[in-house]
């Protein structure tokens, strides 16, 4: 699937890094809007500089009324780690299936140095 500029965000429950369950219908009937942010994996040296932007951001985030949110197809254990090794201040989804990815169209056959893959 692939989304475009305007489309509705694909409704989703997912479970977080504590356990928890969060649902965008959820979520979106706050006050505060939702930052979804894709990422390929935890501790790579591009997602790590890309979760540290958020982080170093978040204040900002928050204080306009965001809720930053990362998602990965990275386990509850692989993303605590990367929380505590990075102090990020925000939650991350599990996505071990890559069900989120697909809905939103992050998660789609790549090629590199001639080799492809799902990512």
């Amino acid at each position: 699937m692939e989304l475009s500029v305007g489309d509705a965000a694909p409704e989703f429950e997912a479970t977080v890094t504590d356990g928890s369950s969060i649902r965008l219908s959820e979520m979106l009937n706050s006050d505060d809007g939702v930052i979804l942010y894709f990422y390929p994996r935890d501790n790579t040296p591009g997602c790590t500089v890309q979760a540290c932007d958020f982080r170093d951001s978040f204040g900002r985030f928050t204080n306009s009324g965001w809720r930053v949110i990362g998602v990965s197809t990275d386990s509850a254990q692989s993303h605590q780690k990367f929380i505590d090794k990075n102090s990020l201040p925000f939650e991350l989804v599990v996505d071990e299936d890559s069900s989120l990815h697909e809905a939103y169209g992050t998660w789609r056959e790549k090629s590199m140095y001639g080799k492809t893959y799902m990512g």
